[in-house]
């Protein structure tokens, strides 16, 4: 629970990773197998979570829709969607990225 964006492989930042990648065997964000954000592998991971969630609302609220539909109208849903905001100023935005909010590499979640 303490750990920080810096000290995970997956969103530690660029300058970070090439500080520690020397080594024969280090490897590189060009690396397919690379795990961070920024790779190609990385930026599948966030666009498949970040739709498997998006599916998971559509399902949830098709449900609640479902069950209001059974009642007189008018019947109030409310909804909670998560604000997120500590690690909003890093290039990575983890926070973000680890709810769902696929918000880096070019992609604004907040624009579907």
């Amino acid at each position: 629970y303490n750990d920080t964006l810096a000290t995970t492989q997956f969103f530690k930042s660029l300058e970070q990773q090439e500080s520690v990648s020397h080594g024969t065997n280090a490897k590189t964000l060009e690396d397919p197998n690379s795990a961070h954000y920024t790779s190609e592998r990385g930026k599948f991971f966030l666009e498949w979570y970040s739709n498997l969630l998006l599916k998971h609302l559509d399902v949830v609220m098709s449900q609640a829709y479902e069950v209001a539909a059974k009642y007189p109208s008018p019947l109030h849903l409310s909804i909670k969607i998560s604000g997120i905001h500590w690690h909003h100023a890093t290039p990575a935005r983890g926070a973000e990225a680890c709810a769902g909010y696929y918000n880096t590499n070019g992609v604004n979640f907040y624009d579907k």
